[in-house]
């Protein structure tokens, strides 16, 4: 899952389709924080669906928050932290799975 998540579409060679849409908002400041909220979770929900068919019944929860970073030097960074949670069944086994990531994106310095 962290593969799919940190993987742009169009960027695996094997597989256009391989990979979810968070890189294409990465420097979006003019969308609303619900409506990229909702595009994030659509896209990954997608992409596990269908790159990920050892799970059934996927949840995906997106929080986003803004973040302020110190630098080395007065200034400070504001990024973009985007936390994941994916729930889900593994079919197989019909045991329940959670996977967690968070990270920081979109870069602002000043």
């Amino acid at each position: 899952l962290h593969l799919l998540i940190t993987t742009a579409f169009g960027e695996f060679p094997g597989d256009d389709l391989f990979g979810c849409n968070i890189w294409d908002h990465d420097f979006d400041i003019v969308t609303s924080a619900h409506k990229l909220k909702e595009l994030i979770r659509q896209s990954l929900l997608q992409s596990v669906q269908e790159q990920e068919k050892r799970l059934g019944n996927i949840r995906v929860e997106v929080v986003l928050k803004q973040e302020e970073l110190p630098t080395g030097e007065a200034g400070r960074r504001v990024k973009k932290k985007i936390d994941i949670a994916i729930t889900a069944v593994l079919k197989l086994t019909n045991e329940r799975f959670t996977y967690r990531d968070s990270w920081c994106v979109g870069p602002l310095s000043y």
